[in-house]
């Protein structure tokens, strides 16, 4: 199951700019992320974040026994706000880009040599999302939302490593 916890600050009026935090998690690692978001207008949003998305991949590769590593990057996207029987929810199409450095070996449990290297890759991930947002409660407010998307490697310097489908399961609070 993927997590992400968000943290912003956020109101629902035009021409508002929000900042927050919040951490994405996903089977094969976590996001932590600063992110910005715009409302352009009463019903949309722009939004934004810079992170650093850190996966261990473990055996979720076809290509290696294990894979691992870290780099930066961010997103952008679009947020619409609707209401589903009187409930909020904001949904949108967001696309992301990282720049990661994976560490990957073979044959390590098994009795043939280990064999390592290391893969520079562009990831884009473009996905979509739905969101429920709460009452706000003081400063708090809380939300869920789920996401799928597509991992795609879009430029590597080495080795061939994963990518593929992602869900997403998000929770948190804005301030």
């Amino acid at each position: 199951m993927l997590l992400s916890v968000y943290s912003s600050a956020q109101n629902q009026s035009e021409n508002k700019i929000n900042f927050g935090a919040h951490i994405q998690a996903y089977p094969a690692g976590i996001i932590p992320s600063a992110h910005l978001e715009w409302a352009f207008s009463s019903k949309y949003q722009l939004h934004t974040r810079l992170g650093m998305n850190i996966t261990n991949r473990q055996d979720f590769s076809p290509y290696h026994s294990h894979e691992e590593g870290s780099g930066f990057g961010g997103s952008i996207g679009l947020l619409r706000q609707i209401h589903i029987r009187s409930m909020p929810f904001k949904i949108g199409v967001l696309s992301d880009i990282w720049q990661l450095d994976i560490r990957w070996n073979d044959n390590a449990t098994t009795s043939e040599p280990a064999v390592e290297g290391k893969t520079k890759v562009t990831v884009l991930q473009p996905w979509a999302t739905m969101r429920y947002e709460g009452r706000r409660e003081k400063k708090l407010k809380l939300f869920g939302a789920i996401g799928f998307g597509r991992e795609l490697n879009i430029i590597a310097k080495g080795e061939t490593v994963a990518n593929g489908w992602m869900l997403s399961g998000i929770i948190g609070f804005n301030l």
